[in-house]
């Protein structure tokens, strides 16, 4: 897909292999919310303990992302 949403999630993908936290932050807006999809669990921007996140991001062997269309 051409234009912002592909664009987006391409700087997302990349700064999650990359584990770039700067890079990850600016896909972001403020009100963003990150939710637990396993627990309902819902954490605000400032909620969001970016050093653990650092940790999963390095953690994580990702493969392939997908873009599940909730915006």
């Amino acid at each position: 897909m051409e234009g912002g949403l592909m664009s987006i999630f391409e700087k997302y993908t990349k700064a999650w292999n990359e584990s770039d936290i700067s890079a990850l932050l600016e896909c972001h807006h403020d009100d963003y919310e990150l939710i637990n999809s396993s627990t309902g669990e819902v954490k605000k921007m400032g909620d969001i303990d970016w050093d653990q996140m650092i940790n999963w991001m390095a953690a994580a062997n990702v493969e392939k992302h997908s873009c599940n269309g909730n915006f």
